[in-house]
């Protein structure tokens, strides 16, 4: 059975939580019931929008990390205000970076200190190595989601 492009979101983003958490041994939740529950939500149209999106950033413009261009609520919101992620975790964005979200605890917990999340924030300093989720993971991820 052929899944859906919110189906495809979820998938992708219960694999990356996969992979953290190995990194971060369950500490600090990337990826919960209420995250998913907020993207099956997700219209066909822009659902499509934001796989598209990132299957091109993994792809074509070799995106990695936990950045903009692999989080597809940056992509559905395109801000901060109304994304449910935010709601869930804490929100991520460097102007209204929180300490004590789940993003700044992922941060911590790999002694990075850039607050960044956008691409074009001019620092330069990558939010994950690309050992931990690199471009090499996400093209694996997505092949698997394919596969199956």
């Amino acid at each position: 059975m052929k899944r859906t492009p919110q189906q495809k979101i979820v998938k992708f983003m219960q694999a990356k939580q996969k992979i953290l958490n190995k990194n971060l041994q369950g500490r600090i939740r990337y990826f919960n019931k209420a995250d998913k529950d907020a993207i099956l939500k997700w219209s066909y149209k822009k659902a499509t929008e934001v796989w598209d999106y990132i299957f091109v950033s993994i792809f074509i413009d070799d995106e990695e990390g936990l950045g903009y261009h692999t989080c597809p609520f940056c992509l559905y919101y395109i801000g901060c205000k109304k994304c449910t992620y935010g709601k869930n975790h804490g929100i991520c964005e460097s102007y209204a970076y929180e300490l004590d979200s789940d993003f700044t605890k992922i941060n911590d917990k790999f002694g990075l200190t850039c607050s960044c999340y956008h691409s074009d924030c001019g620092c330069d300093k990558p939010i994950y190595d690309k050992e931990i989720l690199g471009n090499e993971d996400y093209q694996e991820i997505i092949k698997r989601i394919y596969k199956k």
